[in-house]
């Protein structure tokens, strides 16, 4: 419990006891390519984000804990010392931090993501950079709430992917449906004044 630094992690899994910890607002944690598993057990608080490295055939991010983002400002910009972004930028989808980010090979990948609540996040929740069509996600029982801020996007299913038993608060696009094979059920979404729904592109 306490405060966490995870850059020197030497294992697979990271798993997160019943506790609060938390990460300061100029930090997040860039996990090395070793970990491939994050659990959160019931009772666990993270403030937090997490990104993944493209190392491995199979991620996981599960158990019934938070993973909150209210240490952070609107749109921390990592090149702006985790402040807001800088007024001469557009936007910063590439710069910011998201809550959980990861990058695809092009090797098929897989991510099963379970049971966890993001809470507060400031900018888009979930992000992956790569290679779309080779990353098939698993995901059930997924919460989003306080969503306050602009761009606080739900999520995106990847090609063969699968969203089932979710919730979502958001106040940007909540469903990106942009690849194919996809299968969403039981899905309850709570809507703020910004974006839609389900996009289907651009």
């Amino acid at each position: 419990e306490g405060k966490i630094n995870l850059s020197n992690v030497n294992k697979g899994i990271i798993y997160f006891k019943p506790g609060i910890y938390y990460m300061d607002g100029n930090y997040h944690a860039y996990l090395p390519a070793n970990v491939y598993w994050v659990y959160l057990a019931p009772g666990a608080y993270v403030k937090g984000a997490f990104q993944f490295r493209d190392a491995k055939a199979n991620y996981k991010v599960t158990g019934y804990g938070v993973l909150s983002g209210e240490q952070y400002v609107y749109e921390p910009d990592k090149t702006n010392g985790y402040n807001h972004r800088l007024a001469s930028k557009s936007n910063c989808h590439g710069d910011c931090v998201k809550m959980l980010q990861f990058q695809s090979s092009n090797t098929q990948q897989t991510l099963r993501l379970q049971g966890v609540t993001i809470n507060e996040p400031p900018y888009h929740s979930f992000t992956l950079y790569g290679d779309e069509d080779s990353f098939a996600m698993d995901v059930s029982e997924y919460q989003q709430v306080g969503s306050w801020y602009w761009q606080t996007d739900g999520i995106e299913l990847y090609s063969g992917s699968n969203l089932a038993n979710s919730f979502f608060h958001a106040n940007d696009d909540v469903l990106k449906l942009y690849h194919s094979n996809l299968m969403a059920d039981g899905v309850v979404v709570w809507k703020n004044e910004n974006g839609p729904v389900i996009q289907f592109g651009w």
